[in-house]
């Protein structure tokens, strides 16, 4: 998990064909992971239809997303996913600060 995380190149990244899913987010992808980077980086698996695994090992976080979508990949729902995502893990973080 470690090699995931710290190995990705950024750089590839911001050349590759999948950037556009991911508007400008912070994120590399290693050995079938995406990794949205920064302090508690977010790795995540992208399944066709809506399909996803989040992993968040820092804050001990483990996100399944089952979906059946019209189109295999779709913008917008991407997007409202990793909005949805993020407010979860925002959520859980201050439930255990409380």
């Amino acid at each position: 998990m470690d090699d995931i995380i710290t190995a990705g190149d950024a750089r590839a990244w911001d050349d590759g064909d999948f950037v556009k899913y991911f508007p400008r987010m912070s994120m590399h992808y290693r050995s079938k992971w995406y990794v949205l980077r920064g302090s508690a980086p977010l790795t995540f698996a992208v399944g066709v239809f809506g399909q996803n695994l989040f992993v968040d090992p820092k804050n001990q976080i483990v996100i399944a997303k089952f979906s059946s979508q019209e189109l295999p990949m779709d913008e917008k729902r991407i997007l409202l996913t990793m909005r949805g995502i993020e407010a979860i893990r925002s959520h859980l973080l201050v439930a255990q600060t409380v």
